[in-house]
């Protein structure tokens, strides 16, 4: 059978990260606007709003670094900057 050759960064970019396209067609890593509810209305106390608040932010904040990753790892591989 030979020897297996070693794989390429695009074949190990998209072993590790998916297909671009696959990627962008399920919007799996689309960012969505932030929308907090109306806590207050809801009766909850301003503590847990806060708290409630910072922890959607720190998500979107994640979202949008594995974005950019993902956005520079298949920017590299295309030649563009």
């Amino acid at each position: 059978m030979g020897k297996k050759r070693p794989l390429t960064l695009s074949e190990i970019a998209m072993k590790e990260n998916g297909n671009p396209g696959k990627l962008i067609n399920k919007e799996k890593y689309s960012i969505q606007e932030l929308i907090l509810p109306d806590y207050k209305a809801m009766g909850i106390d301003a503590t847990n709003i806060t708290l409630m608040d910072n922890n959607a932010m720190k998500d979107l904040a994640k979202r949008w670094a594995r974005l950019e990753a993902i956005n520079h790892v298949f920017m590299g591989l295309s030649g563009s900057t």
